[in-house]
């Protein structure tokens, strides 16, 4: 949202009150999955049920995790597992495998996943509290009162490994803590209670690397050498309209007829936002250089970057 409300500020102070079009963009989760796009969720561990070993084939790890006790720690990691799945789920981009699937799939030797995400819970560290604060009233007399505190700090390992062979593509680590107080004991959440608002927190943290992100930006149109142009009214109604194609012709027509700057630059915009991407990259890597104008210059770096996004994005 502060990206969007920066870029909006900014555009004004550049641009004035140009007509601004919104465009959603998307960019690579910051974990590497090697280019897949079906993903696989392998149960999580914890630091006392090491897989690593196990991992070497799926079929053998699931026979392995199954015949583990489901002690509290375990059953913490099952939970994370579930909202990991969730996570990936919500987005649009994978194809996502669940946990049973992939166990149906290993048993089968059918396996459709092309990445898994997994990992484990390396440390879990409980702490409780008693302290005494002092509280004063309203006629100055001081007492005692009990605060009881429970806390919970977490550390998850998250790793993409390859569906084929296993191999760790990414690793990511997240340490969170979460603590509840309260004046009475009776009053404190439970240490389980306690322990799955850490687990929260990090799903919380992680999804912004699991998943794509998405968001607004807004193409700006700059001002024209002569806006007294009766042209700009109309080619602004037409982008309010969304018909682009008509308000990219009329600027093209402007710049034909007086070599104004700001016309090619918001026709290369428009072309852009058309979805002519590659065209408008080249269009404004020219503008660019024969201009060197820094509007131009800025917005060709932000169209290689958004290249590169749409790549690892398999667009």
């Amino acid at each position: 949202m502060k990206k969007v409300l920066t870029a909006l500020v900014l555009s004004l102070i550049l641009f004035g009150c140009s007509t601004s079009i919104p465009v959603q963009m998307t960019v690579p989760p910051n974990l590497n999955y090697g280019g897949a796009r079906t993903i696989g969720v392998i149960p999580f561990t914890t630091s006392s049920e090491d897989a690593s070993e196990a991992t070497k084939d799926l079929r053998y790890y699931f026979s392995w995790y199954n015949s583990r006790a489901l002690h509290d720690d375990l059953k913490l990691a099952s939970a994370l597992t579930s909202k990991v799945e969730s996570v990936l789920a919500s987005s649009d981009y994978f194809t996502v495998i669940s946990t049973e699937q992939l166990q149906q799939q290993a048993a089968n030797g059918t396996i459709t996943a092309e990445a898994v995400v997994t990992g484990k819970i390396a440390s879990v560290l409980d702490d409780y509290n008693k302290e005494y604060n002092e509280r004063t009233d309203a006629d100055g007399n001081t007492t005692k009162v009990p605060e009881y505190t429970r806390e919970a700090q977490i550390t998850v390992v998250f790793k993409i490994l390859s569906a084929s062979d296993l191999t760790i593509l990414d690793t990511v680590e997240y340490t969170v803590t979460a603590k509840d107080t309260a004046d009475r004991y009776e009053a404190l959440k439970s240490e389980e209670t306690v322990r799955s608002q850490a687990i929260n927190q990090i799903v919380n943290k992680v999804k912004y690397d699991l998943i794509p992100k998405t968001y607004t930006e807004y193409r700006t149109m700059a001002k024209l050498e002569n806006d007294k142009d009766p042209r700009v009214k109309r080619i602004n109604d037409l982008i309010k309209g969304d018909f682009y194609q008509e308000a990219y012709d009329l600027y093209m027509e402007i710049y034909s007829e007086t070599s104004d700057f700001a016309a090619l630059y918001n026709a290369i915009l428009l072309t852009e936002v058309m979805g002519d991407y590659d065209k408008a990259l080249d269009d404004m890597t020219q503008l660019a250089k024969t201009s060197g104008d820094k509007k131009a210059i800025a917005q060709m770096n932000r169209m290689k970057k958004q290249k590169t996004d749409r790549e690892a994005l398999g667009e």
